[in-house]
């Protein structure tokens, strides 16, 4: 197949996705959107532990307001990313992908579908005595920009949608995976994996991807997952419509 056919099909496979772009400043606000930091949190709600009983880390909060034109997404309130503050980053590697959702004490996302600014009820949550195995110091604040991607062909679908990448020549292999990996952070799109996609091997493979979180080039913005990797959180479509987040598959790799 050559890259004029390539082009033709996956301009046929477009997935709308918010880019998430972090700026070497802090955020305004305790409820802005951010990467890293401390969570706006309300008072009357417990926080996320970990399976040791500590506080987990967040490194992701969105203002939902910022995703107005994102289908399927909120438009109004705060959604947050949480794992444990361990060697792992929260992750059991030992266990199945699929089952990754389970593990609530490794990994939670939380959906305020509300919030009160300046308010009595609500705080900024108190951070883990000790960060020491976050992917992310510091704390960003985030430019978010709504547009189209195509497929990757790190996404185990590619094989069958496009082609198979192993079947292509060298040329249009290198075409390929320079114009259309789908790095950086974001939400929803397709994913990009370091290593594997994971979904290729689970049963049940109709995941998809909720949040990405992607190592940084940028000098003045400090986030490694291990080897220059990729961390990403995923969802069932009828959970995102209905805007329930208590089922989440998580994942991470690196070089």
């Amino acid at each position: 197949m050559d890259i004029d056919e390539i082009s033709k099909r996956l301009k046929q496979l477009p997935l709308q996705v918010a880019k998430l772009t972090p700026c070497n400043e802090k955020p305004n606000a305790p409820w802005d959107s951010f990467f890293g930091g401390n969570a706006y949190w309300p008072k009357n709600q417990a926080y996320p532990l970990s399976a040791n009983g500590q506080p987990m880390t967040m490194i992701a909060q969105i203002n939902c307001s910022e995703l107005k034109g994102l289908e399927h997404y909120p438009n109004q309130g705060l959604l947050q990313f949480f794992i444990a503050n361990d060697d792992m980053y929260g992750l059991n590697f030992d266990a199945p992908f699929e089952e990754s959702y389970k593990n609530t004490s490794g990994h939670q996302v939380i959906y305020h579908p509300a919030f009160q600014k300046n308010s009595d009820d609500w705080e900024v949550a108190k951070a883990p005595r000790k960060k020491e195995y976050s992917p992310i110091s510091g704390c960003y604040a985030l430019t978010i920009d709504i547009q189209n991607e195509s497929l990757s062909p790190t996404d185990y679908r590619f094989d069958t949608w496009v082609v198979d990448p192993m079947s292509l020549s060298d040329e249009v292999s290198d075409w390929l995976y320079d114009n259309h990996l789908v790095e950086g952070s974001k939400l929803g799109g397709y994913a990009h994996f370091t290593q594997e996609d994971p979904r290729r091997y689970a049963n049940d493979k109709e995941w998809l991807l909720l949040f990405q979180l992607d190592s940084s080039n940028d000098p003045n913005i400090d986030i490694l997952w291990g080897d220059c990797g990729v961390g990403s959180f995923f969802i069932k479509a009828d959970d995102l419509d209905n805007l329930d987040f208590t089922r989440i598959c998580y994942s991470w790799d690196c070089c």
